[in-house]
């Protein structure tokens, strides 16, 4: 916990459903907090506070220049030599702890109770004489245990709070949560740190330490941007030291090509070229490195250009594209045990008369094109053909049929069709059991679990969203099952799961180097920034939905509206009222662009956002947009919608002074939650997740 008092985090938590859909052990710190330590220990970190206390803060100490080394990833404030970290790359940790200087010896069991004992300096050195110096912060944070990392994060957090503008005192509660992190495999440290980095830079612009500190927790939340930048400060300090190669090191490892990059301009069409010339060697190599995209290249691409062809009579053209897709075909059956793109090969080779293969042709580039369209947001117009589509490649046994399948539940789900959405998926879900076709399945769950949430069904969906997964990761294709990790944390967080939550978004932003797919990436940062919101991490929250922008700019713009409407959100919500503002009238300019269709929703989360982020300041006019929206959100039967905001009209209605109102919408909420009949506890645990608060 910051010991300053941030304000306190927005009260809803956004679902995003179309954005969710379009993308193709965490230790509890507590309970070191908690726990009474034993005799011996209670006097070593005693000590270790007293010493931290002046070794660490004070800037006497810290010009006493020594051969002490550094102890810890993070950069203290001790005065410390600078020497590499590292860290084993076949760690299993969520936050991998790193390893700084030449190896230690092992400690014998009982021999970490006798050195406590004794007095220490950074780094770990034994003092010439007895008593020469206390133990310190280096010492304490180089420790495995979490306790003596805890001990130190709560000595910090009392200096900073006697001394609110010591930017040492901060860079070094910096260092502190950072370490803590590892110890505790806990990301939410990770924001504290950088909220702590943040304020010591505030405090004290050229605080070399305090630069490094705040680059390092962008990093290791990969916010790699604004990562870069942050080195970049850093340098523009520090050009010559240890510290400055190692941040420069970490700059440009961060600016490394993007896998996207790597596939469409070298792999893809190695791939192609590979495959059209019979070469199965080559062509595993590259799916197995890439198995998703090779599937999605297959199922989105390859087949639409085949059907082309075929259709315009170019019969050499449609020859090699069935080629290349028989050869990527038999690669994924023999890698990852998926037969579809073999099995849609085979069922064309079948197909024998010329009418039923044009049939199969067309049938396939109504699939194509239907898949295109919903990229591209026009999710009406091609249901009748894509249904007739599905029926053709049905009768003709190929398995591209329940692509279509899956593809028409997705158009019902994104045009709020719900129930008739849940009824595609559940039959596809019975049809593909026991077949041969995973990645079909683990979209399957992956809609139904999306579905479920929207209907207000929580905990089904955690089950829904973890088979998914599942299906992924069998397959090896990552990609989805990052999708399906930060799903699961967003639905988590929904069930007040916090801690678990937190582990799936950050195994999630940890692989975001590795994902292709903007919109794959805009999902994430979007789920990221409404957690660290609700933890009052506002700096963290605001990057995460920077990122979001900045990619939801590739993707489409509706996308962009979305992002936007969030990141003003987010703006107010930090005191930045004049650039929410600016962001509101960009969204509502956006929105004028889309079609006809698309436009009464996107109004409805823009006066949804507009309503939330004016509760306080202007309730009467929150309780008219919040109204509002409320009206498309019940018309839609968005549950989780109407639910998030019947409580933020509540609060406007509660801060008007209306507390009848207040009261009804708060009751409607616990009816649309199912918790309305249920124990009083239950409906204080709804009124602490969603942030309301029950008078009764």
């Amino acid at each position: 916990m910051m010991p300053t008092s941030p304000p306190p985090p927005l009260p809803i938590l956004w679902y995003h459903e179309a954005t969710a859909l379009e993308t193709g052990g965490v230790v509890d710190a507590s309970s070191f907090v908690e726990e009474p330590m034993k005799a011996p220990w209670t006097l070593a970190l005693s000590l270790g506070l007293a010493g931290f206390t002046f070794t660490g803060c004070n800037p006497q100490h810290a010009t006493a220049r020594s051969k002490r080394l550094r102890s810890v990833e993070p950069r203290l404030t001790d005065g410390a030599a600078h020497t590499s970290c590292w860290i084993d790359p076949r760690a299993t940790d969520l936050i991998p702890d790193a390893i700084c200087g030449p190896p230690r010896r092992r400690e014998a069991q009982g021999a970490a109770q006798t050195t406590a004992g004794q007095p220490l300096l950074r780094g770990g050195e034994m003092p010439a004489e007895p008593g020469a110096a206390k133990p310190s912060l280096g010492d304490l944070l180089r420790q495995k245990r979490p306790r003596e990392a805890d001990f130190a994060v709560r000595g910090l957090e009392r200096e900073v709070a006697a001394n609110p503008h010591d930017a040492r005192a901060w860079s070094d509660l910096a260092a502190a949560y950072l370490v803590r992190a590892e110890r505790t495999d806990d990301p939410r440290d990770l924001l504290r740190a950088l909220e702590a980095a943040d304020r010591a830079t505030s405090e004290d612009g050229r605080l070399s330490e305090a630069r490094f500190n705040r680059a390092l927790a962008l990093e290791r939340l990969s916010l790699n941007p604004e990562a870069m930048a942050a080195w970049q400060d850093y340098l523009d300090l520090d050009k010559t030291s240890g510290w400055a190669g190692e941040a420069s090191k970490r700059k440009a490892k961060l600016g490394q090509p993007s896998p996207r990059s790597a596939w469409e301009e070298t792999e893809k069409p190695r791939l192609e070229q590979a495959a059209l010339a019979g070469s199965t060697e080559e062509v595993e190599k590259i799916v197995g490195s890439y198995r998703q995209a090779a599937r999605e290249l297959a199922e989105q691409k390859l087949f639409g250009e085949w059907a082309d062809a075929t259709i315009e009579g170019r019969e050499d053209l449609a020859a090699n594209k069935l080629q290349i897709l028989r050869v990527l075909g038999d690669a994924l059956a023999r890698i990852n045990s998926d037969r579809l793109v073999h099995d849609s090969v085979a069922a064309i080779e079948k197909a024998g008369d010329p009418r039923r293969l044009s049939a199969l042709a067309q049938a396939t580039r109504d699939f194509r094109n239907g898949y295109e369209d919903f990229n591209g947001w026009k999710r009406e117009a091609e249901i009748p053909k894509l249904a007739a589509a599905r029926d053709v490649l049905a009768r003709a046994g190929s398995p591209l049929a329940f692509r279509v399948e899956d593809l028409l539940a997705s158009c019902d789900y994104v045009n709020h069709r719900y129930k008739t959405s849940l009824a595609t998926v559940e039959r596809l879900i019975h049809e593909t059991e026991g077949l041969p076709y995973p990645a079909v399945r683990g979209r399957a769950f992956w809609i139904k679990g999306l579905l479920e949430v929207t209907l207000g069904q929580m905990k089904p969906a955690v089950e829904n969203y973890g088979r998914a997964r599942a299906e992924y990761q069998r397959l090896g294709e990552e990609e989805n099952a990052i999708g399906m990790a930060g799903l699961l944390g967003e639905n988590l967080l929904l069930l007040g799961r916090t801690q678990e939550a937190w582990k799936s978004i950050y195994q999630a932003l940890r692989a975001t180097p590795s994902l292709r797919d903007p919109r794959a990436l805009s999902r994430i940062f979007m789920i990221a920034g409404d957690a660290a919101l609700r933890e009052g991490a506002d700096t963290a929250a605001l990057a995460f939905e920077q990122e979001w922008v900045r990619y939801s700019r590739m993707s489409s713009s509706q996308e962009a509206v979305e992002a936007l409407t969030w990141l003003a959100r987010i703006q107010d919500h930090a005191g930045d009222r004049e650039s929410s503002l600016a962001t509101l009238r960009e969204a509502e300019t956006q929105i004028a662009g889309l079609d006809p269709g698309q436009r009464q929703r996107k109004k409805a989360d823009l006066a949804m956002v507009q309503g939330t982020v004016q509760v306080q300041g202007e309730p009467l006019e929150a309780i008219d947009l919040l109204t509002s929206a409320l009206a498309v959100y019940e018309k839609e039967g968005n549950l989780i919608f109407s639910l998030q905001t019947l409580l933020a009209r509540g609060r406007a209605y509660r801060r008007s002074g209306d507390d009848r109102r207040a009261e009804r919408d708060f009751e409607a909420a616990l009816a649309l939650s199912g918790v309305s009949k249920r124990t009083r506890g239950e409906r204080l645990a709804f009124s602490a997740v969603f942030d309301f608060g029950e008078s009764h």
